[in-house]
């Protein structure tokens, strides 16, 4: 009796071999998230800004979603400085080390600023016609 071997099996051993590649690429890197939250009242702050730059001057970030979550994946391990900013608040700042495979949770909390925004006036002049009352 012959044994046959279907080609779905076959195609097997190049998945797997694939895969013995992708999942220890994925234990090189690490990632950085959190939440990102006002300090005086605990809510959190949507759309704030949170970046992360290397040693090598590589930058990369997020935008934190309406429950203030950022998670910034794929960073290669090493030193980093982080900020955090958002209109109205002093931006945030501080270094960090990540190690290979790591999944670092760093929460923010954003300090309400004092400075206020500078009004902005916009001027302009007709030059022709007349303007109707």
């Amino acid at each position: 009796m012959e044994i046959k071997t279907s080609l779905p099996g076959r195609a097997v051993l190049p998945l797997l071999f694939i895969f013995s590649l992708v999942l220890p690429a994925q234990a090189q890197v690490a990632t950085l998230r959190g939440f990102v939250t006002n300090q005086d009242n605990g809510q959190a702050v949507q759309d704030a800004n949170v970046a992360v730059q290397g040693q090598d001057g590589f930058v990369k970030g997020a935008a934190t979603n309406r429950d203030g979550l950022y998670v910034i994946p794929n960073l290669t391990p090493g030193r980093y400085i982080v900020q955090a900013s958002f209109v109205g608040f002093r931006t945030y700042t501080d270094s960090l080390d990540l190690a290979r495979g790591e999944i670092r949770t760093l929460n923010i909390a954003l300090v309400p600023g004092e400075e206020a925004l500078d009004e902005v006036v916009v001027e302009t002049e007709r030059t022709s016609g007349a303007a109707r009352v």
